[in-house]
């Protein structure tokens, strides 16, 4: 985790963000019961969501998501991690904290495939690559990644691929991930 991402989700009251999408939320540091307009219809006529101050979050048991200041603005403003951290550098007039990663040039990554790996083995090297990446690439775009791998792993199942074809696409979507993960790197630090 990176010292402007610590920065972005501790220094910005959650209560301040939320009231500031139009949340019906109090400036209080006491646990409250809002309504969340981020799922269903967007109309929360009933409070289902729980907004803790103490740990600058929020959780709402309609979405099933709990949310921090970051996750909170990527959701609101539909944008991206490093995004999100720079909005919420300029909108709350927040320091910008040099981590020493703007100024690295950027590395290659080597990818090496070893050619006796099986489909199951590549499958399951992405799968975990895009599960650990929750807080480096966006949901959505990890969702696409996940999604390609089915698909993937669907047709080679129902024999519209051979092991080596599909093998060879599991292969793009891992190097797709490096591609995002260095992209998003890039703009985060």
């Amino acid at each position: 985790m990176s010292k402007r991402s610590d920065q972005a989700k501790r220094s910005v009251p959650i209560t301040h963000l939320l009231g500031s999408f139009g949340f019906r939320v109090r400036d209080s540091d006491r646990k409250q019961w809002i309504g969340c307009h981020l799922h269903g219809s967007g109309q929360d006529s009933k409070p289902s969501a729980a907004v803790y101050p103490d740990t600058n979050s929020w959780y709402c048991w309609g979405c099933g998501k709990a949310r921090n200041t970051i996750q909170t603005v990527m959701e609101c403003k539909g944008i991206g991690f490093g995004e999100a951290i720079r909005w919420l550098e300029q909108t709350y007039q927040l320091a910008v904290i040099d981590d020493g990663f703007e100024h690295q040039a950027p590395r290659a990554v080597t990818l090496d495939f070893n050619p006796t790996e099986t489909s199951e083995q590549i499958a399951h090297r992405v799968d975990s690559l895009l599960a650990s990446a929750s807080e480096l690439i966006p949901a959505e775009r990890r969702a696409k990644l996940w999604f390609g791998l089915d698909v993937i792993q669907g047709r080679l199942h129902d024999g519209g691929l051979t092991e080596e074809t599909a093998k060879g696409e599991m292969r793009k979507i891992y190097v797709r991930f490096f591609h995002d993960l260095s992209n998003t790197a890039g703009d985060v630090e």
